[in-house]
């Protein structure tokens, strides 16, 4: 099974091409073992993909208590899912 990514509920064709791409797709609100968030905000993001120049992390479990670990953000507004796998790569490989 390929590497977990919680991805909104509405980006349909995000969701397809990251299928197919191998990725296992989890719900948001149940994202204990993600690896990755994809989420729309409509926030402008830097020349890097950056939200505001910075990094984004959720947390991955749902004790609020106990560290669960933490994914990082890809904000989808404004890109194609081919862009959004993009993403998801160089995160892996950062």
């Amino acid at each position: 099974m390929g590497k977990k990514i919680a991805v909104q509920e509405n980006l349909v064709d995000i969701k397809e091409r990251l299928k197919t791409e191998g990725y296992e797709i989890i719900d948001p609100d149940n994202p204990e073992g993600a690896e990755a968030f994809v989420i729309t905000t409509g926030i402008e993001e830097d020349d890097k993909g950056d939200l505001a120049g910075t990094r984004t992390y959720l947390p991955t479990g749902q004790e609020y208590f106990e560290f669960q670990g933490y994914a990082p953000v890809v904000d989808a507004t404004g890109k194609s899912p081919e862009q959004v796998v993009d993403e998801i790569r160089r995160l892996a490989k950062d």
